[in-house]
């Protein structure tokens, strides 16, 4: 099936030690076994023991139930009648627009002031499967096939080992800081990283809908390696574009994106205008729990789009950085393997 790969599973404490801790709890063996499984961990909090829920961190009421409680969460909460109305069906931008501002205006200005807003676009909504699903998530961003949304960052959809920055960028940035006493720090490097096509625990986010609109209508096609228009006119509603909208605080996940480091701006990301929320492996898909909407996209939706190809992705010509990259790329065969994911677009 299409759609995402299991979350990274984490346990602290041994598999034995985590099913008698679940048993005692009132679990059943096999439930046990599936909530282990599907990345749900027992951990000790000063509140006492608590399931943890690896796609979502510490995040209440998505995580962090009560050991002794946990079991009727799991196995009998009815969320049937939680709010429906996070997935709207849309036929253009300005149904998104109108949508976010009534929302928006509905907030004390204090709030308003605190929070950001951005917006991630797809050409379709993925699941995210496991054996026991998170009985909030799916029950407020629940999928066309009934399982929970997945916004998972591209390196946790590699199911990698633990996160570094490739040794090989690194080398590649240093000459391109500004102070080469100094080296880049790990989330500089992430950010371009991240925007450069290296899988990072970072999720894209755009401060302009007219940008989450361009990725939500074009799918990337490997063998000419650019992007080409999405049809889904014949498609069924779960292969609908999507556009996510999230509202967060700023330095809550956020790491702005301070390329000060750098004496060559990295053009590609200023000019999609993003932002890089970032996720820890005990909060693989935490991107969730910050969705205002889901907004779908009819067939016939017109983004009325001004941006091109070349305007998201500017070429070497343009991108001195870009143009370097692949020049390190090609002369250092050494790193080519963990730079292959950066791609030499095509550009027509």
């Amino acid at each position: 099936m299409e759609g995402e790969p299991m979350l990274k599973r984490i346990l602290s404490l041994g598999v034995k030690n985590q099913l008698a801790k679940l048993l005692d709890a009132g679990f059943s063996r096999s439930e046990a076994k599936d909530l282990l499984a599907s990345c749900y961990e027992v951990v000790d909090t000063p509140g006492g023991e608590v399931i943890l829920d690896h796609a979502y961190g510490s995040e209440q009421p998505f995580s962090l139930y009560p050991v002794q409680t946990a079991h009727h969460v799991f196995t009998s909460l009815d969320l049937s009648g939680a709010r429906k109305d996070l997935r709207v069906l849309v036929r253009d931008a300005e149904d998104i627009r109108a949508k976010v501002e009534e929302q928006w205006s509905r907030l004390n200005p204090d709030l308003r002031s605190r929070l950001k807003v951005g917006f991630r676009g797809q050409v379709r909504e993925y699941p995210l499967e496991r054996l026991v699903k998170n009985p909030f998530a799916a029950g407020f961003h629940k999928t066309a096939g009934g399982h929970e949304v997945s916004l998972l960052p591209n390196y946790y959809r590699a199911a990698q080992a633990e996160f570094s920055v490739p040794p090989g960028f690194l080398w590649f940035l240093e000459p391109l800081l500004v102070d080469s006493a100094n080296i880049a720090s790990d989330y500089t490097a992430m950010s371009v990283a991240q925007h450069y096509g290296l899988p990072t625990p970072g999720l894209d986010i755009t401060d302009e809908l007219e940008v989450a609109l361009w990725f939500a209508v074009k799918a990337f096609d490997a063998n000419r390696k650019t992007f080409a228009p999405y049809d889904w006119s014949a498609m069924p509603e779960e292969q609908w574009p999507v556009v996510y909208a999230f509202s967060w605080e700023p330095g809550e996940y956020e790491r702005i994106n301070a390329f000060q480091e750098l004496a060559i701006q990295p053009l590609r990301v200023l000019q999609q205008k993003c932002s890089v929320l970032w996720f820890g492996a005990e909060e693989q898909n935490g991107a969730v729990t910050r969705l205002l909407f889901r907004f779908v996209l009819q067939p016939g939706f017109t983004p009325h789009s001004r941006l091109a190809f070349g305007d998201l992705f500017p070429p070497p010509s343009r991108d001195e950085f870009y143009a370097r990259l692949l020049d390190f790329k090609s002369e250092h065969v050494s790193n080519a393997e963990e730079l292959r994911s950066v791609i030499e677009y095509r550009y027509e």
